[in-house]
């Protein structure tokens, strides 16, 4: 069994899909729940600045969100999880991380995505970070 389910070279952010992000999610938060460690989740969304929906801004949208994976991938810790949640958003989770860091985590990906480049300028990148739970007590 763990010849089988082994990751050889694991490397930075694990990138999945949501319904396994959903699963790591819930794992995580009963973890955190049992340790007293905070999690977060960091909700980013990628708006055109000028509101466009036309073909024009959901290209801008699609570069944009092309470019949030490979910054995520060069820049998050090895541990934290990615997942593609809509056309224009993407979740992380930070793990042992308080609102604070997860928001200086969230600046740094930021600033990475338009670091030298004009090219994302007709975007702009909402966060939202929210502390992981359960909806119970530990007993």
């Amino acid at each position: 069994i763990h010849s089988d389910v082994i990751e050889e070279n694991p490397e930075g952010v694990f990138l999945c899909g949501y319904p396994v992000f959903k699963e790591i999610y819930q794992l995580e938060a009963r973890k955190s729940l049992r340790s007293g460690l905070p999690n977060q989740m960091i909700l980013f969304t990628i708006e055109t600045i000028h509101g466009e929906n036309d073909a024009i801004g959901l290209f801008r949208i699609k570069q944009g969100m092309e470019q949030m994976e490979r910054v995520m991938k060069r820049t998050l810790r090895l541990g934290d999880v990615a997942a593609k949640y809509s056309d224009s958003q993407y979740v992380l989770l930070v793990l042992n991380c308080n609102r604070e860091c997860a928001y200086l985590v969230a600046d740094r990906l930021v600033n990475k995505m338009f670091e030298g480049t004009s090219k994302y300028s007709g975007i702009k990148i909402k966060v939202d970070v929210e502390e992981v739970t359960c909806d119970r007590e530990l007993k």
